[in-house]
C-alpha cells in the first residue's frame, strides 16, 4: 500500500478532532480522505473509521443529516476497487487516473442509483446495493466494514 503523506495524516486528524473548516471540505477532501482510511487500515477497517469520521464530523459542524450512508458506500467502493487493482497507487496518480470522480460525482451516483431510491431515508441511514447498475464485488466488504449488512431493501 501507498504510505500516507503529512498531508493525509492532518487531514484525518483534522476530521477526528473537528477542526477542518468547512469550506476546505470538498468532495476532493471527502474522497483523499476516503482514500486514507482505506490506505492505512485496510478495506473493511477503513470503511468503518471512514464512516465514523464522517459523521462525526458532520454532527460536530451541527448538520448530522448531510451523512448518507449509500453515497458513502458508493465512493468507498469505487476507491476500494482502485486500490484492488493498484495498491501502491499514490493519491494525486488515483485521483489523475480517476478525473471523472471530481467532475461527474453526480452523474456517478445517477448511473448507479435512482432519485427513488438514493433520496429515501433508508438510503441516508444505511447502505442501499444499487438499483440501476450494479457495483464491483468489493461493495460486500465495504458494507461489511460499515457495521451494516448489506441491505436489501429497494423502492
Amino acid at each position: 500500500m501507498s504510505p500516507l503523506t503529512p498531508q493525509d495524516h492532518t487531514l484525518l486528524a483534522q476530521l477526528a478532532d473537528h477542526s477542518l473548516p468547512g469550506a476546505d471540505f470538498n468532495h476532493a477532501a471527502h474522497l483523499r480522505a476516503g482514500w486514507a482510511c482505506l490506505q492505512r487500515d485496510g478495506i473493511q477497517r477503513g470503511s468503518q473509521t471512514f464512516a465514523q469520521l464522517l459523521q462525526g464530523y458532520a454532527t460536530a459542524l451541527g448538520a448530522p443529516e448531510k451523512y448518507h450512508a449509500t453515497l458513502t458506500g458508493l465512493w468507498l467502493t469505487l476507491l476500494a476497487e482502485a486500490l484492488q487493482h493498484q495498491p501502491a497507487l499514490g493519491w494525486a496518480a488515483l485521483l489523475h487516473q480517476h478525473l471523472a470522480w471530481q467532475d461527474a460525482a453526480q452523474a456517478l451516483f445517477d448511473y448507479h442509483y435512482s432519485p427513488a431510491c438514493r433520496e429515501q431515508a433508508a438510503a441516508r441511514a444505511r447502505f442501499l446495493p444499487p438499483d440501476r447498475a450494479p457495483l464491483p464485488a468489493v461493495m460486500s466488504e465495504v458494507a461489511a466494514g460499515l457495521n451494516l449488512p448489506l441491505s436489501s431493501e429497494r423502492v
